[in-house]
């Protein structure tokens, strides 16, 4: 489902940040993210535990 967020605000985990610079409208990336740009040792509830590694697939809607 679509998220929005603002590039720089930190209000997304930094492999966000550092995953999405160099994306252009309609890009689609996998962004594998290692504990130390995720949550690191703090648990997110029952899907995500300390230390994972995140995988997402991100598609570039829109720019504003």
């Amino acid at each position: 489902s679509p998220f929005s967020f603002t590039l720089g605000a930190g209000t997304v985990i930094p492999g966000w940040e550092y995953g999405m610079v160099g994306m252009k409208v309609g890009g689609r990336r996998e962004m594998i993210i290692p504990p130390a740009l995720g949550y690191r040792n703090v648990a997110q509830g029952p899907g995500i535990a300390a230390n994972d590694t995140l995988v997402f697939v991100v598609d570039l809607l829109k720019i504003s």
